[in-house]
């Protein structure tokens, strides 16, 4: 064989398309892989609110059910009692977002497609934000008092504490007013240099 037709330009060329088709295909199957797992979860999520709502298998259900697919899918993760939950919570959440029902069968009709579009995931994590920041995730308890009312007690919380000299004022506007981040152990002295 006659190794410098391997080093022409057509030959490099060639090997740069390949090597750029090779790359395409693995993104395209990762993409797969993630749209067909999401649409695994979405569909788990549903089979376990459907479950819970007609099967009488008790409040241990998502901890077995976490044991036995985990012991069965070893190398897998996303079985954990509490990722099963999560996933749960998910689905109802997803269902409760102020969508008819009508809206809500369509999107689970679609569910593959919406995650395979260019930026499905970005609008999924995007539509997870909104409903958090409405508080729409989880089910609302109406006897809780709005944010502004619970603000409150915290601030108040905070005040006893200072008065009480269980934490101290510059600490106390530290913790409470910045980001947590190491602070020193006490007051810094403002008479040394």
């Amino acid at each position: 064989m006659n190794k410098t037709h391997l080093k022409t330009t057509e030959y490099r060329n060639w090997l740069k398309a390949i090597k750029q088709r090779v790359r395409q295909t693995q993104v395209k199957a990762a993409v797969q892989v993630n749209t067909s797992l999401l649409t695994f979860y979405w569909e788990l999520g549903a089979d376990i609110v459907e479950r819970q709502k007609t099967a009488r298998w008790g409040s241990g259900f998502l901890k077995q059910l976490s044991r036995d697919l985990m012991a069965e899918f070893p190398d897998m993760k996303g079985f954990s009692q509490r990722n099963l939950e999560s996933v749960r919570q998910w689905h109802l959440a997803i269902r409760r977002a102020g969508m008819n029902k009508e809206n809500a069968t369509l999107v689970e009709q679609h569910f593959d497609t919406a995650f395979a579009a260019p930026d499905g995931v970005a609008k999924l994590h995007e539509l997870i934000l909104t409903l958090a920041m409405q508080g729409r995730l989880v089910e609302q308890d109406t006897n809780d008092p709005p944010a502004s009312e619970l603000l409150k007690e915290i601030e108040a919380e905070k005040q006893r504490l200072i008065n009480e000299k269980k934490i101290n004022l510059w600490l106390s506007a530290t913790l409470w007013n910045t980001r947590l981040t190491p602070q020193p152990a006490s007051k810094p002295n403002s008479s040394t240099p």
